[in-house]
This record gives C-alpha cells, structure tokens and sequence, in this order.
C-alpha cells in the first residue's frame, strides 16, 4: 500500500492565520469536505449553526487525546445523532498554558489528523469545545472564576480526565486503603494546607466549587493509559479532597464523603486505546496546505474505549459511536487484558526487534511488518495471546488479535521504534507475563513458550545498544536507564558469555512478574531458556538465525 503522507512535494501558502469558525466558512463555502494535500478536510457536524447548545461537560487536559479521544467521539456522535445529542464541553488545562493560548486564537477549533489504514486520511476540524482556560496555581482570577462559575452548574455534569500518568504526581494500589499518598512537593502541600499548586489540587480545587454549589451528580472518566484508573481516581480526589477539608474547615465539611459516595461521583474504571503520535514536520506542512494553522493531533482511525457502567452525573451515549463501550468492571479487566497482550506486546516486540535491525525514525513499526520472519513473530505473539482466555462481550479475543495486526499494518502511521522502545523495563510485566504465566501454569513445553522466551530474550540484547551488524545505537529513555547504561558495558556483542551480566534482570519480578528462574518449565526454567537464548543472540547476525529457528520450531 502507497505512504501518502511520504515523498510528496508541498507547496505551501505565503500567509498562514489561525483558524476560526469564519475563517472555515469563508474556506468551505458552501461544502462539508475539501480535498487537498492528500488529505480530505472534514467540516464538524451542523458548524454552521449560530448557536450552540451549552457546555455540559469538561476535557481535562484538551491537547492531545482530549481532542484525539473525547472531542473526536462527541464529534462523530453529534454527526450521528444531531447536536442535542452530543453536547459540547469546556477545556480545563492545568499544564500547557500555550495549548490554551492556541485554542482560544482559534475559536476552540482544533484539527485532528486521522490516519486510516485503507483509503485516505481525514483531517476532521473539531468543535466541541466551547470555552478553554487555564487553570494556574493561585486559584484566583477571572479563569478561575469562569470555571468555578461552570463547575457550579448542574447541567454540566461529567468530565474526562486526559492526562498522563505523571499528572497525578500520587501513589495508590488495590489494597493501599480509600486514599492516595502524594509523591511531589507541591502535592504534598496541597494536601496539608488546601492550596493549588499541584495539578491534582487545581481540579480538586474544580469539583470543591461544585460541592459548595450544592455538590450536583458528576461523573469522571479517567482516560490515564492505567489500570484500575477510576479506582485510582477516586483515590486521589479523597486524598486531596481530605486535606482541604481539613485545611479550610466548615466551608467544606463532607467533601471527602461526597467525593467518596459513587451515587454522588462516579469514578468508572475505562480502558482507552488508540495509537496517536506527536505530529512530523511533514504532516504539520499538509495541514498547513489549506492555508491555517490551529492546534493539530495525529491518530490511527481505530479507537477503543471500554468503559465501566459506573455514573453519578449523566454522560452522553457516547456507546453509540463504533469502538465506545460502556459495560460492567469485569469486561473493563478482560478488555484491558487483551490489550496489553496483542497490540501493546506486538508493539513491544517490533520495536524492540527493529532496533536490533537498525530501524529507526518515522514509519519504522511499519517497516517491521514488512519483514517476512518478523510479521510471522507478531502472528505467533498475538496466537498465544488469545488461545484459552475469556472475550468480552462487544467482541472475541481472536477478532481483537487480528485487529491489533491490521492496525500496525497502517501506511500512512509514521509510528517509530525509539516512541515504543522508551520504557521497556516497565512493559513486560504487563504486556508478556500474563501470557506466559497462563502458558506455563496450564502446562505448556519449552517449544511452545518459545516465541515469549525470544521476546524476553530479544528486550535483553537490546540493552547491548547494538544493531545485529555492530552499528550503536542509543537506549531509549528508561525509568531504569542508568542501571541499563552501567550493564551495558558489560556485555560484548560476540561474546555469548557475557549475557551473564544481565542475569539479574531476569531475575527482577518489577521487570519480569516474577524471577524466572523459579518458573518452572519441565526440567528446567524460564530463566534459563532466556539465558541461553541471549546467549545466542549475541552471536553477530544472530538475530535473523534466532528468528528463523523458533518460528520453524
């Protein structure tokens, strides 16, 4: 298939402005789609109304997968079932004050990118914001009190929380109690004096203002690519939401009670999945094509967002729109599950494995599925992966297996080895152990556990920071990179005998689930099979020998 958003020439316009409801207007005429630069421009659904329906919801975080994610779902049901349907949301962003600066430039409107993998790119212009602001640490001011004025009104009554892992600056797990602790300086301080300089306590500071209003039903979806993450939501808010109880007494005495009642605010468990990259130079200059500029996302076409049936306030049926789900907690775990041991462990692999090729920089996922011996590794990861597991409902293990092949197969996703390989240590214990573990309690030989042993295997070499040629290469950004840099010099490409070095990652049950060489494997254990298969990876041009042997095994 042809790489359209690849070796084209651009021209670009003199005069570039940001883009704005008239400004769209004046571009489309009177059409709803405009084609050009390999693209095709799609308006949003019924933009040319004079008024619309007020804000009912937030996007916490509108960057990224906010636009990506929620405003893109809202959108496609709004064309589905008219605006009333689909209602329109304000933006609270709490760290990229230049993202609320861009959008309020261009009315709220924002382009997403979205990349198919048969047929050609759309470029959906999105609207459903209808107000963005920016939260800062002194809780004070107009913006703030434009959202406390929102968070006050009963008609708004559910917010998604697009933010990364680190937003939360927080620890929890099952088990640990009904509230967070906090990490950071700034959260910790929040907690203890009920102030807002951390992010958490600036959206706490949100639902506070809604709670003083009378505390009207709200839900919050959390969209942190997390397990348990309404779980872990609710266990922040109490944890934050505690200390300013205690710091400013009667005005908010209940609030952790209120926060902690699911019949007041439901925290649902979800599962979100869609490949999104940051946008290249290229893909920025086709935009730029149709002569505007405004904040721009880039996502594959498939999304899934499995979310549990768990609400306080309304929530739109945003089930109605292919890939949303709304379904009991189980069927969030299985989705989950399936997840991160198809798609999220085939990534794994293909970057992992590319880099030893020497593949590197945009399309260089796809160029691994190019490869015969590697596309075949993939098929097997996904075949284990799905053989004697539960499905949920909405679909079968093997159906979303097969899905998760054709997304990598894309085209037109520039989606590259080094995104995928940062923070590998922290990948396998989800992506490849329950696989594993099931395969090895259930009885299965060294033959057929050892595709997964490679895949182990192949997570080590890479630590050599060497192509199978002997070209270096540098380690993707890692939580445990300093202690990947320092084995690093201790093992020698041609020297099978040097993995020895990294026999204590094996070992590690934070890495690998548990310490494989307690896993028992008839006469032997994991932990030696992946040995013994490093071993033989560090042989130069030993990779596509390695290959070949297990998949002919």
């Amino acid at each position: 298939m042809r790489q359209v958003l690849r070796h084209q020439p651009v021209q670009m316009k003199k005069t570039l402005e940001p883009l704005t409801r008239k400004s769209l207007l004046i571009l489309l005429g009177d059409k709803e789609t405009l084609t050009g630069a390999g693209l095709t421009l799609v308006a949003p659904p019924h933009f040319r109304n004079a008024t619309a329906p007020q804000a009912a919801g937030v996007i916490l975080g509108p960057g990224g997968m906010g636009i990506g994610f929620t405003s893109d779902v809202l959108g496609l049901l709004r064309r589905k079932r008219g605006p009333e349907c689909a209602p329109r949301v304000i933006g609270m962003e709490t760290f990229n004050g230049g993202l609320v600066s861009d959008l309020n430039q261009t009315d709220g409107l924002a382009a997403h990118l979205v990349l198919p993998s048969d047929g050609t790119p759309q470029l959906r212009i999105h609207d459903s914001l209808a107000g963005v602001g920016f939260a800062g640490e002194s809780g004070t001011g107009a913006t703030w009190a434009w959202l406390r004025h929102h968070a006050a009104d009963p008609k708004l009554s559910f917010a998604t929380g697009n933010v990364p892992e680190s937003w939360w600056d927080c620890e929890w797990k099952l088990g640990d109690g009904d509230a967070a602790s906090p990490l950071g300086a700034a959260t910790k301080e929040d907690v203890a004096h009920g102030t807002t300089r951390s992010h958490l306590g600036r959206f706490t500071e949100f639902l506070a203002a809604r709670y003083a209003a009378g505390g009207p039903r709200f839900t919050f979806i959390s969209g942190t690519n997390f397990s348990r993450n309404g779980q872990f939501a609710r266990a922040a808010f109490r944890m934050m939401a505690g200390g300013f109880e205690r710091a400013r007494g009667a005005a908010l005495k209940g609030f952790e009670a209120w926060i902690a009642d699911p019949e007041q605010v439901g925290c649902p468990d979800s599962m979100i999945d869609r490949i999104s990259i940051a946008p290249t130079p290229e893909i920025v200059a086709r935009v730029q094509e149709f002569g505007f500029v405004c904040p721009t996302v880039v996502t594959e076409e498939t999304l899934w967002w499995i979310i549990e049936r768990q609400f306080a306030g309304a929530v739109p049926p945003m089930d109605e729109v292919d890939g949303v789900h709304i379904v009991p907690h189980q069927e969030v775990e299985v989705a989950e599950n399936l997840k991160l041991t198809t798609l999220n462990a085939l990534h794994l692999w293909l970057a992992l494995a590319g880099a030893i090729q020497g593949w590197f920089g945009p399309f260089s996922i796809y160029k691994g599925m190019q490869d015969p011996l590697l596309r075949a590794m993939v098929e097997q990861i996904i075949k284990l992966a799905t053989t004697g597991i539960g499905s949920p409902s909405f679909s079968t293990a093997e159906a979303f297996g097969a899905k998760a092949i054709r997304r990598v197969l894309n085209p037109h996703l520039p989606d590259a080895t080094e995104r995928i390989a940062m923070n590998w240590t922290a990948k396998y214990l989800p992506r490849v152990y329950p696989t594993l573990k099931r395969m090895v309690e259930s009885g299965a030989s060294e033959t057929e556990i050892a595709p997964l042993v490679l895949l182990i295997a192949v997570g080590l070499r890479y630590v050599a920071g060497k192509t199978d040629d002997g070209t270096d290469f540098v380690l993707a950004p890692d939580p445990r990179r300093e202690l990947l840099v320092r084995l690093q010099r201790e093992v020698t490409l041609g020297k099978p005998e040097s993995a020895v070095a990294l026999r204590s990652l094996v070992s590690d049950a934070g890495i690998m689930g548990q310490d494989l060489f307690t896993m028992k494997v008839g006469r032997t254990n994991v932990g030696d099979l992946v040995m013994a298969q490093l071993g033989r990876l560090l042989i130069p041009l030993g990779f596509a020998t390695e290959l070949a042997r297990v998949l002919a095994s």
